[in-house]
């Protein structure tokens, strides 16, 4: 949002009735057809699995990933690697996640301060593969 803001762009929100790859496959003609109307050319969706199933809607309507729309997950999951094109994704650190709620969990059973009651950042990494335009 920061970015979008920054750089003036457009943001719009569409959202899917689950969370799976045939979720993503659904909402592709809704997705298309605001993305056409708004001149849109990147899309991003909140899983790696939606975002699968949306490039399966679109090979098979003749809508040609990354060259008409780059298209970005979120999770770094197996299917992103495997998935072709090979699939954009942001990986987060889910080894640190856990880390932290575990320490939190056992730091409350003992009764000592409960470390989540700060704002924890973690760094979350953009890996870049074969469906976004390289620019």
């Amino acid at each position: 949002e920061k970015f979008i803001k920054e750089n003036n762009l457009k943001s719009i929100i569409i959202e899917a009735d689950g969370k799976n790859s045939d979720d993503g496959y659904n909402i592709g003609e809704e997705v298309i057809s605001q993305a056409k109307s708004e001149n849109i050319s990147a899309i991003s969706f909140y899983n790696d699995q939606t975002a699968v199933g949306f490039i399966s809607y679109c090979l098979d309507n003749g809508i040609k990933i990354p060259d008409d729309y780059s298209v970005v997950g979120f999770g770094d999951f197996e299917i992103s690697r495997v998935y072709r094109p090979k699939l954009t994704t942001v990986s987060i650190p889910n080894y640190d996640i856990g880390a932290i709620g575990i320490r939190a969990l056992i730091k409350r059973i003992r009764g000592e301060e409960d470390i989540l009651e700060n704002n924890w950042i973690l760094d979350a990494q953009l890996i870049e593969r074969d469906s976004t335009k390289k620019h």
